[in-house]
């Protein structure tokens, strides 16, 4: 029997609130309670229990001695898999450009109209890096990583001037967008229809810094866009 309309909405939001509950169950390093996910999620704690009960009938998620429920061993294949491989794919590229501009590279990538850092090295060398967390997003509407990201869209009649730069270029510059006083260096790397788009991202106070990235983080950014 098809879904009323009414019943439509329910599931959608059933869905929702179960993708939520396994993002915060796997993002917590001492696990949560049924409390903790009833008051992250805003929900009653029978509704937080069906919701952890059914994630831990897929695997998703376990339940330990302690009460507290943890990331799963069914999540290992599904990480194995899509993005994962991509990004790990990427480590020791990025990890090598990492070392020799002795900076902080993220890899960033466009997903639900924002720019997400899939992959975050920081040089092995001592002292002070610029960093950004693994998973973090940020608003489609500045930073050196954005414009690159959307450098790789079709033009369009209300983008801006610069956009227009970055794409004859391939490569974009920014100062105080994201970050103030910081400076932002962004090469964009095309999708091939299986990895999404992307960028290697560069941010520092050092301006010299960014002028010595560009022609290796170009180099990087094509060795990356022939990897198949």
């Amino acid at each position: 029997m098809a879904d009323s309309p009414a019943a439509a909405p329910q599931g959608a939001q059933t869905l929702a609130r179960g993708i939520q509950v396994l993002k915060d169950v796997a993002a917590s390093a001492d696990g949560l309670t049924i409390h903790d996910v009833a008051l992250g999620v805003g929900v009653h704690r029978s509704v937080a229990s069906r919701l952890l009960q059914t994630l831990t009938d897929s695997g998703l998620v376990v339940r330990g001695a302690d009460g507290h429920y943890r990331a799963g061993a069914g999540l290992i294949p599904l990480a194995r898999s899509g993005i994962a491989v991509f990004r790990d794919g990427l480590v020791p590229e990025v990890r090598g450009l990492a070392d020799r501009l002795d900076a902080t590279i993220t890899v960033f990538i466009e997903q639900g109209g924002a720019a997400y850092a899939l992959l975050v090295e920081t040089p092995r060398s001592a002292g002070f890096h610029f960093t950004v967390t693994e998973g973090a997003s940020y608003a489609f509407d500045r930073g050196a990583a954005t414009w690159a990201l959307r450098s790789l869209h079709p033009p369009r009649p209300d983008d801006p001037e610069f956009l227009a730069e970055v794409r004859a270029q391939g490569w974009a510059r920014t100062f105080g967008e994201v970050e103030p006083n910081a400076h932002g260096l962004a090469v964009p790397i095309p999708s091939d229809g299986a990895r999404p788009n992307a960028c290697l991202n560069l941010i520092s106070y050092r301006e010299d810094l960014l002028d010595d990235a560009l022609e290796p983080m170009l180099a990087a950014a094509a060795r990356i866009t022939a990897l198949r």
